[in-house]
């Protein structure tokens, strides 16, 4: 949704289908019209400056990066996750266990080496439950 009128379109029949619930307004042009006299400039400075910060944080964060989310059996790794709950079986480690979901999302950044290379450094692992503590 990066073009800026569609962005106020879709807030402002929020908005006006929420004068509509609440009463506040007989019927979607009704409250169209009403939340577009009262509330229209204000949404529109609102959703300008949402695009433009948008903008400049794709521009920095986008390429350096990224969200760190674990599959169904993929098998652990603890340079990257951390065991979540399901501890109640004894004696059983992480180490080999196959998850069966993510319950905490990681993020990891890439990084440019002198030598030219990249590499991934993890700034937070994700959480995960394993299999073997449910079977």
């Amino acid at each position: 949704m990066s073009d800026p009128k569609t962005l106020i379109s879709v807030v402002m029949e929020g908005l006006s289908d929420i004068v509509v619930a609440a009463g506040c307004a007989p019927s979607s042009s009704a409250a169209m019209s009403k939340v577009s006299s009262q509330f229209g400039d204000k949404v529109s400075s609102i959703t300008s400056i949402a695009g433009q910060f948008s903008k400049m944080i794709g521009e920095v964060v986008s390429a350096d990066f990224e969200v760190l989310a674990v599959g169904p059996s993929e098998t652990f790794e603890a340079s990257t996750m951390e065991k979540d709950g399901g501890d109640g079986k004894a004696g059983r480690t992480a180490a080999g266990g196959k998850v069966l979901c993510t319950t905490d999302l990681g993020m990891r950044k890439r990084v440019q080496l002198v030598s030219g290379k990249s590499d991934t450094l993890t700034l937070i692992k994700s959480k995960v439950v394993l299999l073997d503590d449910y079977v």
